[in-house]
């Protein structure tokens, strides 16, 4: 008995009937591969000893757009002691910006001072010091390119709590004055560079409900 060579109508037919069953399996192992990778490449992210798996995230204003920080619970370096460490991008680098428990307590002051200036319409753009009133302190931040590359360390860096105006908006600041790495690895890391996140009141009141939550 002859072979039945099949018709081109036939073959079409049978070409496409098998994409039309494959196409959503293959949509769906290519979803579940996506999620295992991003699982696993965010474990990778911070190169702190992670005390806590939990992800506190809370946003900022770096003076050109909206950016997130990544709060966490850190081991300090070579030491027992924990802290709280805000990690964020910004300017072509991350940083890693640490809150000791006074540190905190100076920023929350500085909230509370912050609040009451601006219910009661105290906030003035014509205030040269607006961006160190509300306090200065010596910050610990770490740069790199990337999050993985947190190698350069100032325990010296000039920092300070106050206010800016961007446009008609007053924003709550806290600035970074540039500090010298302890043993630069490149000249481009050499400093850090200035660094200033601004905030609404409803973003600085989120900021720090994380870090109290990463304490807690």
């Amino acid at each position: 008995m002859p072979t039945k060579i099949p018709t081109q109508r036939t073959a079409k037919k049978l070409n496409n009937s098998h994409p039309k069953r494959i196409r959503p399996l293959c949509i769906l192992m290519a979803c579940i591969a996506a999620f295992f990778c991003e699982t696993i490449l965010s474990a990778q992210e911070f190169p702190h000893e992670k005390i806590e798996q939990e992800k506190r995230t809370a946003r900022f204003f770096d003076g050109e757009k909206i950016r997130e920080l990544q709060i966490f619970k850190s081991a300090e370096n070579n030491s027992q002691k924990e802290i709280c460490i805000a990690q964020f991008f910004s300017q072509t680098r991350y940083y890693n910006l640490h809150f000791s428990d006074d540190e905190f307590l100076a920023l929350k002051s500085a909230e509370a001072s912050y609040n009451s200036d601006f219910e009661n319409r105290k906030l003035s753009r014509k205030n040269k010091k607006s961006t160190t009133k509300y306090g200065k302190f010596s910050a610990q931040i770490e740069w790199g390119t990337s999050r993985k590359n947190m190698t350069q360390i100032s325990r010296e860096a000039s920092a300070a709590f106050g206010y800016t105006f961007v446009k008609k908006s007053p924003y709550f600041s806290i600035s970074v004055q540039s500090a010298q790495a302890e043993n630069p690895t490149s000249k481009v890391l050499a400093n850090s560079g200035n660094v200033t996140l601004l905030f609404t009141k409803a973003q600085l009141a989120q900021f720090i409900l994380q870090i109290e939550r990463a304490e807690n």
